[in-house]
């Protein structure tokens, strides 16, 4: 079977999702498509608009891959992500960060269980 390639805004139905429950600074907007769950697995795409707000992954792991837009990641240990195209994130359970948005981002995303 062919697979044919598609945009991430042409190929998945879009779904409004949350809020970050720490707004900080703006009114981000966010919206998900889950492409498949498995048990405690996830796999999907995430978009948020611009602002600044506290994140923290309490009992998951997740690998992001950025699509687009642009940002930064400030990690409780001080060190910072610069979000962008290409850009690939590993955080492990018990991860806590600061995400300041500048450009909407879209990500893919992968969460497991601790």
């Amino acid at each position: 079977m062919k697979q044919q390639t598609l945009s991430a805004r042409e190929a998945v139905d879009w779904a409004a999702s949350a809020t970050p429950s720490q707004v900080l600074s703006g009114a981000p907007r966010c919206r998900e498509a889950v492409l498949r769950q498995d048990g405690d697995n996830e796999i999907g795409l995430w978009e948020v608009t611009p602002g600044r707000f506290a994140s923290k992954k309490e009992t998951i792991g997740e690998v992001m891959t950025f699509l687009s837009g642009a940002g930064q990641i400030e990690h409780a240990d001080g060190s910072v992500t610069e979000i962008g195209p290409g850009v690939v994130l590993h955080v492990l359970p018990g991860w806590q960060g600061i995400w300041d948005v500048s450009d909407t981002v879209v990500k893919s995303y992968v969460i497991y269980p601790a």
